[in-house]
């Protein structure tokens, strides 16, 4: 077959499982991630075979996961945080700290490399934030605190990654001083560029704004993010850092700059969700292989679904301090310990470092997996079936 045909070929099977999937979610209540995962499975190399790796594929694999990172930098509530207050703030990074502190003790305990204690105490305010739209929860007491707290958590999981991504590739050495210091380079940069943003919104307030909610037929404000985007991406790459990593930091300057980003937002993830994401997470099903999975990876992914839990529960006691029923605080836990976006970007890197084979990625995208199922489950059953009885 011609390559062009093939890669027409490619995107077809990989657009019928973006469409397909989360209409089959709503009908069986599964995140439509999980299904997206499950899809590229069936389709991939080691069963239907439907769908090859190839350029194309790897293209979109790559822009899937910028455009992800992206939009887990814009989900963060800097709104919510700033009418929270600084203490409220401190006490729920020190919450994501002892969460941080036990998933490393655990992954020791168990013998697992500590890219397995990241990826353990990884929070994410994605799939939280998708359940809480689903059952009306939102808006509530309950669900802005847990997105404040996923906000933060993701904002430190990120810097996690970032921090792992160095130690492991150059050692403790010059040219790791070297990487941090183009890290620090981009992050002042990111810093002019805010301060430039501010101004901006300072001299002309009104034509700022638009960018964000003006609906006309140029859409210049999703032209404006996605170039922010690809600018602090390409950044990255050019300071040898990895592109997800710029394209984090370009989401969180949005949504800090822009109070009133619910618009651009909503476009955004219609482009993000609509598409490049739903692309990226077939790929990672169809890359799984299920073969490379031993009795002892089976093992690990479930001693790692309970350690998810429970490396939760103890710094999330302190919810009760804040008002929180032992139900919601439950509810709370279990929410958290479903970072499936951020423990496959997480499986992905790990591969890319070499730290991961095939077993060891196996197992943290069936951590995922899991998680994405079991715990958004046991959050319905907690806290909306009690709320609605």
């Amino acid at each position: 077959m011609h390559s062009a045909h093939a890669d027409l070929l490619a995107l077809l099977v990989l657009l019928a499982g973006s469409f397909l999937m989360p209409i089959v979610s709503k009908y069986i209540f599964v995140p439509s991630a999980v299904l997206l995962i499950g899809y590229g499975l069936l389709v991939g190399p080691n069963s239907l075979n439907l769908l090859a790796d190839g350029q194309v594929v790897g293209f979109l694999y790559e822009l899937g996961f910028i455009v992800l990172m992206f939009l887990a930098g814009m989900e963060i509530d800097f709104n919510g945080m700033r009418a929270r207050g600084r203490r409220a703030i401190v006490s729920m990074m020190i919450i994501c700290l002892i969460i941080f502190s036990l998933a490393f003790a655990a992954a020791y305990l168990l013998g697992l490399h500590p890219l397995f204690g990241l990826a353990l105490g990884a929070i994410s305010v994605g799939l939280p934030l998708a359940i809480l739209k689903e059952t009306g929860m939102l808006r509530s007491q309950l669900g802005q605190g847990i997105i404040i707290l996923g906000s933060v958590g993701e904002f430190l999981t990120v810097i996690g990654m970032t921090l792992f991504y160095f130690a492991s590739r150059y050692g403790f050495s010059l040219e790791l001083l070297w990487s941090l210091s183009k890290l620090i380079g981009m992050l002042v940069l990111a810093g002019i560029t805010l301060r430039a943003f501010m101004a901006i919104a300072w001299w002309n307030p009104l034509g700022f704004t638009k960018l964000a909610k003006q609906h006309e037929s140029s859409e210049i404000g999703v032209r404006a993010a996605l170039l922010l985007m690809m600018t602090f991406s390409t950044l990255a790459i050019l300071a040898g850092l990895e592109s997800i990593v710029g394209a984090f930091v370009a989401g969180a300057l949005i949504a800090f700059v822009l109070r009133g980003k619910e618009i651009l937002e909503e476009k955004l993830t219609v482009v993000g969700h609509g598409l490049f994401i739903p692309i990226f997470f077939v790929i990672v099903g169809m890359r799984f292989d299920p073969a490379a999975i031993s009795a002892s990876g089976l093992l690990a992914a479930g001693q790692l679904v309970l350690a998810a839990i429970f490396v939760r529960l103890l710094p999330c006691l302190l919810l009760l301090r804040q008002g929180l029923t032992i139900r919601e605080m439950l509810g709370t836990t279990s929410l958290l310990a479903a970072p499936l976006t951020l423990v496959v970007a997480i499986a992905a890197i790990g591969l890319e470092l070499g730290i991961l084979d095939g077993n060891g990625q196996s197992v943290l995208i069936l951590l995922a997996v899991a998680s994405g199922l079991i715990f958004p489950i046991i959050f319905r059953l907690l806290v909306v079936k009690s709320s609605k009885a």
